[in-house]
Parts: C-alpha cells; structure tokens; sequence
C-alpha cells in the first residue's frame, strides 16, 4: 500500500510508509476512545479454533469475543466494535461493556446469565431469550453479519491464527 502512495503521491517510499504508519496511528487512537451508545446489541461469538477440533459452544479452545453494535435511528448498523475476551464471565462482560459502551446505553443481549451484570453496572440491560428464533435471529441480525464477515475475513487473510 505504501508503494501505490508513493506512486500517487509521487514522493519516496519511506515517506508515504510514514504516513500510511501516522494515519493508522490515528485511527486506531480514536477507534479506542470512542464508545457505542444508544440502543446497542451486544452477542458473543468464537473465532479462531487454536487447539481442539470439533468441540463448539461455549466450552471450545477458540478465541471469545464480545461484540456490540450500535443502532442507528432508521433501524440500520452504526458502529461495530469487537473486543476478544479470555471468557464469558459476568466479570469479563463487565470489564468489555465498560470499555466499549456509553454509560447509560441501552444494551439488548441474548439470554446468557452473564449479561445481567450490565443492569447492575448502570446499563439499561434488555434481554432476548434465543429459542424465540425467528424473533431472536431478527433481533441480532447486523451482529451476525458482523460476526460472519469476521469469521470468513480472518482465515481468507491470516491463513492460520495462532
């Protein structure tokens, strides 16, 4: 990339990589301050099998992660963010809304017991108990994109995820 910025910007290799370098710097620091609020829906997924094959659920070896997206006032997706987490635990939950939400946000998860810490951190905690089904699947649809966009992006790019 920082070879067709040169080219573009018809300036040497070294300073367009240092821009490109700035650039992502920047965004990555305003992607880390910034927090989702409003109406947001936050599910977990597992990405990444690192050592047992075929086991699935909550009681694999994969990678946890938390995600939550924001709702905008038409219905559609606003912003997503995705926080890996070592384990689904209330205090785990927790620590993840703390860092990705709003105080006061109101948050829609699924029926997982370890979600109702959010009530108890300040959060307007509202739940959908997942064998509604079509209900559900209607509820959590943009998390699901975002998790399935996910999960065909990290093999197609890493080639293996250790």
């Amino acid at each position: 990339m920082a070879v067709r910025l040169s080219q573009q910007l018809d300036t040497r290799l070294e300073t367009a990589w240092l821009m490109l370098h700035k650039i992502r710097a920047a965004m990555g620091q305003r992607d880390a301050e910034y927090r989702l609020g409003g109406l947001v829906r936050l599910d977990d997924a597992f990405l990444a099998n690192l050592e047992r094959k075929g086991s699935t659920g909550r009681g694999t070896a994969r990678v946890s992660v938390i995600v939550g997206v924001s709702e905008t006032e038409d219905g559609e997706a606003g912003r997503v963010k995705m926080k890996a987490a070592k384990s689904l635990t209330s205090a785990t939950i927790r620590d993840v809304a703390k860092q990705i939400l709003k105080p006061g946000a109101t948050v829609l998860t699924d029926g997982l017991l370890a979600y109702e810490v959010l009530r108890k951190e300040g959060f307007n905690h509202e739940f959908v108990v997942v064998s509604q089904g079509a209900r559900s699947l209607r509820q959590f649809a943009w998390v699901h994109k975002f998790i399935s966009n996910a999960k065909a992006f990290i093999p197609g790019t890493c080639h293996g995820l250790g």
